[in-house]
């Protein structure tokens, strides 16, 4: 899932894509890593509970591909999650209410200073 907004927008270094843990969505990070001549880590490094985070190029271009997101679960932001679309790509995106729940909820700094910016703009 992407975090991408049309109309509410907060500056970031990269772009994250949240994956729900499965072999099916490896599949599919396979085929894009493979797009971007970028080497791949293993499934079953994916598939554990020990990382939730990879990786790919250098900020502004840096892609992050997360598994989990604190307060929020994969399944239930699905249900919620809305879809930029742009001649034939179909793209969901988080639901702003879920985002600014995940963001309170990791009480970092930085998430915390985009859930007053997003609220100043909602």
């Amino acid at each position: 899932m992407l975090s991408f907004f049309t109309d509410i927008f907060v500056a970031q270094a990269d772009m994250d894509l949240w994956v729900g843990k499965n072999s099916s969505n490896y599949e599919q990070l396979k085929l894009s890593y493979h797009d971007f001549c970028a080497p791949i880590f293993g499934e079953d490094e994916f598939l554990s509970m020990t990382v939730d985070v990879w990786s790919i190029g250098r900020e502004p271009n840096k892609i992050e591909i997360l598994t989990h997101l604190t307060s929020l679960e994969v399944d239930n932001c699905v249900e919620n999650c809305e879809f930029f679309t742009e001649d034939k790509l179909i793209m969901p995106y988080i639901f702003i209410d879920d985002l600014l729940i995940n963001k309170m909820a990791t009480g970092r700094y930085k998430d915390l200073n985009d859930v007053e910016q997003l609220n100043k703009k909602k």
